[in-house]
């Protein structure tokens, strides 16, 4: 254990080993407490224990309780591709009897294990040579196992190796038991979210569908700028969220069919800061936060919430405000009619680089032209 290795042991190496594992372990507890990204908590709590036990390979397998099966969730190596492809059955090999058990198991030499299965190595025509699987447990429950293949150095994995696996194990299912409650709670806030669209559409029909619009325009804009699949998830998200703020204005002055007064006109502005306040609960990225919020906001600065400028507005919210502007020239309001498509684009081209960016109106028309 590790008191009697700092305590008694003189064996330098092996001193300087446990204090890079008790270091891993403090960035990895830092990280669990910061993020609920679950992929990347994984994908890390592996890459961290594949590194403190010197494995070739290493994997977190979970369970699928409805099929009564093991599959891969994370799998690190050269193989990694071809092993999450499987399954395994609860009882099957050493994963499945480590998952039926909630023991954990060292084989040394799975050559001479009965309850080691070739079928890994036979896809992948990679080699077996020992196996260090421990369980991962939420409140006692088994939810998975996770391995460490092929030790590097001593060629076997010992007790040790099994103390700090488990501690690894542990982390994780922590993680994973997190990242499930936040998901429950994320999907009955956006449940009700969805519902206050819905509810929006009902005070405001002429703005019926705009959510749906808004968000082709903008995923067709972003994708015109070759923009990478991250920024496509946060442009997708913010146009779904973007008018939600909208539940709080009455419905006499969304539908009012003549010219806003001031007192009206301030209150139809707060909108957008008020959607970022309904939806900064749930824990969504910044970004989406910020684009939600700046989405009225203009290239010249007389823009609202903030009277922000030029890059100071994220591209996130340059690009819906060109989508949602677009929207609402081409659909029918209360107080006109929607303009045509050519007139429309001639306004986004008539105030590029003074209320829209420039850069995403060429890209926008680009699109339309097509």
């Amino acid at each position: 254990m590790l008191y009697n290795i700092i305590m008694g042991q003189k064996d330098f190496d092996a001193l300087e080993q446990r204090v890079q594992e008790l270091s891993m372990l403090l960035e990895l507890n830092k990280i669990i407490i910061s993020t609920l990204d679950l992929d990347k908590l994984l994908n890390l709590i592996m890459t961290l224990a594949a590194q403190v036990v010197r494995s070739e390979a290493s994997s977190l397998m979970l369970l699928d309780e409805a099929a009564q099966e093991l599959y891969f969730n994370v799998a690190l190596g050269e193989k990694r591709e071809q092993i999450k492809q499987i399954r395994v059955k609860i009882g099957e090999g050493i994963a499945g009897h480590v998952a039926q058990t909630g023991l954990p198991l060292i084989i040394n030499d799975v050559s001479k294990d009965y309850r080691f299965t070739a079928k890994f190595d036979d896809s992948t025509q990679f080699k077996t040579k020992n196996i260090l699987c421990v369980p991962l447990k939420v409140k006692d429950k088994v939810i998975g196992v996770m391995e460490a293949i092929n030790q590097k150095e001593k060629g076997y994995f010992n007790m040790d190796n099994q103390y700090v696996l488990e501690i690894f194990a542990s982390q994780a299912a922590v993680a994973i038991n997190n990242a499930q409650l936040f998901k429950k709670l994320r999907d009955a806030y956006l449940g009700a979210i969805n519902a206050l669209t819905e509810a929006i559409n009902a005070k405001d029909h002429y703005t019926a569908g705009h959510v749906d619009r808004v968000g082709e325009y903008a995923l067709s804009i972003a994708q015109a700028m070759d923009l990478d699949d991250e920024f496509i998830e946060v442009i997708k998200q913010a146009a779904l969220l973007h008018d939600v703020g909208k539940i709080g204005i009455p419905e006499a002055v969304l539908n009012k069919p003549g010219k806003l007064t001031d007192e009206e006109y301030a209150l139809m502005k707060s909108h957008s800061a008020m959607s970022a306040q309904i939806v900064s609960p749930i824990g969504l990225s910044p970004r989406i936060i910020a684009a939600i919020k700046q989405h009225h906001e203009r290239i010249d600065g007389h823009g609202y919430p903030g009277g922000l400028q030029g890059e100071d507005i994220s591209l996130e919210a340059r690009i819906l405000c060109v989508a949602d502007t677009y929207d609402a020239m081409i659909t029918d309001r209360p107080y006109r009619k929607g303009l045509s498509k050519d007139i429309a684009m001639a306004e986004l081209k008539k105030h590029s680089g003074t209320q829209f960016d420039a850069a995403v109106v060429e890209a926008f028309l680009k699109v339309l032209n097509k």
